[in-house]
């Protein structure tokens, strides 16, 4: 049985715990360097919990060169494999 699809909202909940925010609202074309409080070692955290919460692997090399939102979401989702249906 394949897990359903990671999004940006599952995303952004990890982010606003680790960081220690309410809420954060992102957007597909955001990065990290837009969030205030995500910083390198943030990064790596919440990179860390998206992994755990997931049960996969992510790398910090190939997480670290992610453009946008949208590509962390894409990567997961990948690792993930093909949505149920």
């Amino acid at each position: 049985m394949t897990a359903a699809a990671f999004t940006l909202d599952e995303l952004a909940a990890i982010a606003a715990r680790v960081i220690g925010v309410r809420a954060l609202a992102l957007s597909p074309g955001m990065a990290a360097g837009e969030v205030p409080g995500w910083d390198s070692l943030n990064h790596t955290l919440i990179m860390l919990e998206v992994a755990n919460a997931r049960g996969i692997a992510l790398g910090a090399e190939e997480t670290a060169v992610l453009p946008d939102f949208a590509a962390v979401v894409a990567l997961v989702n990948a690792r993930l494999g093909p949505p149920p249906g």
